[in-house]
């Protein structure tokens, strides 16, 4: 399989998760594709808004980018040992309720890559 396969198929796997997944999951998917796999073929953001109302999408996408910017200064903290991991996955669940657990993953996860 070459380079340019195995991008397509991520995308097109990332495309059906966010076509299996509740709202602001499938936004933060979404977001994450193509903030943190941005090598990949990029999603169009209006995908959301064939599957869910217009003005829920736009929403759900603000709220799936905030909660993947804002994660650097947890990553930051996690890595020096102030916060356990699960401390972590319950701020962020605080700070915007509604996500998936996955989601709150791999939001810590994006923070901690780029706090390093």
């Amino acid at each position: 399989m070459s380079e340019s396969d195995y991008a397509l198929r991520e995308r097109d796997g990332a495309i059906a998760r966010i076509r299996n997944a509740a709202l602001l999951d499938a936004a933060f998917i979404l977001v994450y594709h193509n903030t943190v796999m941005s090598t990949y073929p990029y999603i169009d953001q209006a995908l959301l808004a064939d599957i869910f109302d217009e003005s829920e999408a736009a929403a759900a996408l603000s709220t799936a980018t905030k909660l993947l910017n804002s994660t650097y200064d947890l990553g930051k903290a996690y890595l020096a040992g102030r916060f356990t991991h699960e401390d972590c996955v319950k701020r962020l669940e605080a700070g915007f309720p509604g996500f998936g657990r996955e989601s709150y993953e791999k939001a810590l996860s994006y923070g901690c890559f780029q706090a390093r």
